[in-house]
């Protein structure tokens, strides 16, 4: 007959709960956090993207309207914006909204035409009859997509981790990045 070995485990339901709930407020409000450096990025991103000056509204017109449906032929990547007055590159802003446990990063830019007060990003990410669609909003989610994600895991490490961060780890970027969450 073989034997059987048996391993008792007791654990104090409570004092676990009390510090889970402990860290999920932590991981929450740390992650909120991250958020608000992940729209400043995407910000940042986003002007860069759009500060372009190399051609003017009289070079385009005679290049030949580089950016029209009837035959387009870019002289740079079509999400790439001129700016000419600097009216939509000023525009740009980002909010964090959380709703229960996920928290929403929302990028905008409340630029308007001047004839007819159209809102411009709907304008440029859409295209028009007459002119070739500007995935801006795309191509900034796109680029800082790697750099949002790694944020977000600096933060969850923070938080579980309780910020306890020792050598190596507490003298590096990262280190830097989480105790500027803390504060």
């Amino acid at each position: 007959m073989a034997k059987t070995y048996r391993l008792g485990f007791r654990s104090n339901a409570k004092d676990m709960a009390r510090q889970y709930h402990w860290r999920q407020a932590r991981v929450r409000m740390t992650l909120q956090a991250a958020a608000q450096v992940n729209g400043e990025i995407l910000v940042r991103r986003a002007v860069a993207l759009s500060s372009f000056t190399c051609h003017t509204l009289g070079d385009l017109r005679r290049m030949g309207y580089p950016y029209a449906v009837r035959e387009p032929r870019p002289p740079h990547p079509p999400y790439m914006i001129h700016s000419q007055s600097g009216g939509f590159r000023s525009k740009w802003a980002s909010r964090t909204r959380a709703q229960g446990d996920n928290i929403d990063v929302l990028l905008s830019n409340a630029a308007r035409t001047k004839g007819r007060g159209l809102a411009l990003m709907a304008l440029l990410v859409d295209g028009t009859k007459t002119m070739i669609p500007r995935p801006i909003i795309a191509e900034v989610a796109r680029q800082c997509a790697d750099e949002m994600q790694l944020n977000n895991r600096r933060a969850y490490r923070a938080a579980v981790a309780g910020g306890n961060l020792h050598g190596a780890a507490a003298r590096s970027k990262a280190g830097a990045y989480l105790r500027g969450l803390e504060r």
